[in-house]
């Protein structure tokens, strides 16, 4: 029977950078890398300035904004803000998709799954590395980090996974996939946030590097019209989410890069999916939290809190699911979350 969960705080971010510290895999991201993979050398962070200004201010005692809006009339009832767990069995999740059969595909204990929306799960194949998820018109494609952590050799890649279970390696040259979206042209960036990377991989079979510069990128997100790109940085002390442009060649425009948040110190950002309305969400992983983003003016709100180490995300997009709720893996938990939230995410399929 699903679970509902009250939103409290789970144990201090110091006990959970220590169970980051004592995984083995990429999921388990260690706060003590945060200084090692940050591109600015720089502990500055939006919490340094915030809130800085002169004592003679007046203080602005109105009311903050409602968290949510009124329900879209395509969610399926539940209020915004409930959490409920939709799955609990595994020894720790990660990447998180709909596939174009409109079942949930997620990566965990070594394989990747398909579940029906009643929760349960079905074993499509083994997959010793599987971490970020997307879909394709005739599956879902894994991003794999290698068997070797940290990375002493290239064996990560790009795997495509049939609905039939068939497997065809796309690229076997990424030191250490992580997140990975379809671009509008099919092919697809993989982020690798150990190398500090994005990777092209074209359905040529070519893997590429971008000449996009961001530090540690993990999660990434079309905005709604498809002319940005938003992409997460994790190992860093700022935990920035960066915009780039959108180029003519449908790839990210280097000299565009833009930050528009920052989570701060030891949130390490993972996954982020976009709504509708193109707000951002990102899931601050040690912070144990969803931060909600305006890509326009940068502002930022926690929407739930209390969520095991939350990685990656997907919006309901099959028979049975809730188009207004995320279904968020665990980094450090058995589960899969469900998070109901206003409104529908942004279609990732045509």
């Amino acid at each position: 029977m699903k679970q509902l969960l009250v939103a409290v705080m789970l144990p201090s971010l110091l006990l959970q950078a220590a169970a980051c510290s004592d995984s083995g895999t990429q999921g388990s991201q260690s706060a003590d890398a945060v200084e090692e993979l940050d591109g600015s050398g720089s502990a500055d962070t939006a919490e340094d300035t915030e809130g800085s200004g002169s004592g003679d201010a007046t203080e602005d005692t109105s009311p903050p904004a409602p968290l949510f809006e009124t329900p879209d009339p395509a969610c399926r009832g539940d209020a915004p803000g409930t959490v409920e767990i939709f799955y609990t069995g595994f020894a720790r999740t990660e990447g998180i998709a709909f596939g174009p059969d409109g079942l949930l595909y997620v990566t965990a204990d070594s394989a990747l799954w398909r579940f029906t929306a009643d929760g349960t799960p079905t074993r499509v194949v083994e997959l010793a590395s599987g971490l970020g998820l997307a879909p394709t018109p005739t599956g879902v494609v894994v991003a794999r980090q290698g068997e070797s952590y940290p990375p002493t050799l290239v064996d990560g890649g790009l795997t495509l996974v049939e609905g039939s279970g068939q497997i065809t390696e796309l690229s076997t040259t990424i030191e250490s996939g992580n997140a990975v979206m379809r671009l509008d042209s099919g092919d697809f960036i993989v982020a690798d946030n150990l190398s500090a990377k994005l990777q092209l991989v074209t359905l040529a079979g070519e893997t590429r590097e971008l000449e996009a510069d961001v530090p540690s990128p993990n999660g990434l997100g079309y905005s709604p019209d498809h002319r940005s790109i938003y992409v997460n940085s994790t190992f860093t002390t700022r935990g920035q989410l960066t915009r780039f442009d959108v180029g003519s060649d449908g790839l990210p425009v280097a000299s565009s890069a833009t930050v528009i948040a920052e989570m701060g110190p030891r949130s390490t950002p993972d996954g982020i999916v976009i709504d509708a309305k193109g707000r951002v969400y990102v899931a601050a992983n040690l912070q144990s939290k969803l931060v909600r983003v305006d890509p326009a003016t940068g502002e930022k709100r926690d929407v739930i809190t209390g969520i095991n180490a939350p990685a990656s995300m997907a919006f309901g997009a099959g028979p049975g699911f809730d188009p207004c709720s995320l279904y968020i893996t665990a980094l450090f938990g058995p589960m899969v979350y469900r998070v109901v939230l206003d409104g529908p995410g942004l279609p990732l399929l045509p």
